[in-house]
């Protein structure tokens, strides 16, 4: 039988915005709906039993007819502070890897969402959910 008094392991103490850059370059083009661009990184800090991530999201539309150019520019970035619950037994380490990573991205996409709502001519965007975890193990090439 579960313990009901068990925490998980981690919880999320502060999320911090910052960076957030959004440049509309230029308007599309008749009748060119635009290709997304999305890139990522993080970085993991562990401190005792404290994880701080930050993770970086470059957004751009490139235009579908030529892609050396660039309609819609949009960097973001998070730091998100975790800290260990009493009695954890996970792995600082091991959940700044493997866990925060996904937590702090809901945040991300809501950041990227904010920033393109109030902008033209393109709709907002919505990142849809992904598996950080395997963004972060492809090279930046196969991730486009």
């Amino acid at each position: 039988m579960k313990n009901p008094k068990r925490q998980p392991g981690y919880q999320f103490a502060s999320m911090r915005l910052m960076r957030a850059d959004y440049q509309l370059l230029d308007g599309p083009a008749t009748g060119d709906k635009g290709n997304l661009d999305v890139d990522y990184g993080d970085q993991v800090d562990v401190q005792g039993q404290s994880v701080v991530l930050r993770q970086r999201l470059h957004v751009r539309i490139l235009s579908s007819n030529d892609e050396s150019k660039t309609y819609l520019d949009l960097r973001v970035d998070i730091e998100g502070t975790f800290v260990a619950t009493p009695g954890a037994n996970l792995d600082p380490t091991d959940f700044g890897n493997n866990h925060a990573p996904a937590i702090l991205f809901a945040f991300t996409r809501e950041w990227v969402h904010r920033l393109t709502s109030a902008a033209g001519p393109w709709p907002p965007i919505l990142l849809p959910p992904v598996n950080v975890l395997q963004l972060r193990k492809q090279p930046a090439a196969e991730a486009k």
